[in-house]
């Protein structure tokens, strides 16, 4: 019983860091194709900065996992975090942060669309003795909380690639005028 309510909390963790991404990659997708090409707010596209995101959520979950690694940084305690296959592919999210992967926004989708089928599951087989009803309810109150972390990972990352942009416009346009 004590493994089933771990299983079910690190289930819970990887849903709510991964989860939301497939909406927010589908809204993403939208907003690019609603945007007229002469009405650009920024003139870079949109959907090649959701693997970037998703390395960003990824490494955030990384960071949660070892800040609460219980016992230290001990060979076993790092090697425990690498006990399930559900977690490793969580882990994985990072290799989105290489240009290799990050070419084909559809790989970061797919590889989020394993944490996402955890919520459909639920709908269909509820966890140990919980029924079917409270199952759903925890699941949608955590989906909740992983699309506002993706929605504020994938700001950020905009955010960034903006500031960088009108900085080297900036800079270009002061080497323009000096010269």
């Amino acid at each position: 019983m004590a493994n089933n309510f771990f299983y079910y909390i690190e289930r819970l963790e990887l849903i709510s860091f991964f989860a939301g991404y497939p909406l927010i990659y589908a809204l993403v997708h939208l907003l690019a194709s609603l945007q007229k090409p002469e009405q650009t707010i920024v003139e870079h596209n949109w959907v090649s900065l959701l693997p970037y995101a998703y390395a960003l959520t990824g490494s955030l979950f990384i960071g949660f996992v070892i800040d609460n690694m219980n016992g230290g940084n001990s060979k076993e305690n790092i090697i425990a975090q690498f006990s399930s296959f559900i977690k490793i592919w969580g882990f994985l999210s990072i290799l989105f942060w290489i240009p290799l992967f990050t070419k084909k926004p559809v790989y970061s989708l797919l590889h989020s669309l394993v944490f996402f089928s955890l919520v459909i599951k639920d709908f269909f087989i509820p966890n140990f003795n919980n029924t079917i009803q409270k199952a759903i309810s925890t699941d949608m109150t955590v989906y909740s909380i992983s699309l506002v972390l993706n929605l504020g990972t994938f700001l950020v990352i905009f955010l960034i690639t903006w500031g960088i942009k009108k900085l080297k416009i900036r800079n270009s346009s002061s080497d323009n005028l000096s010269s």
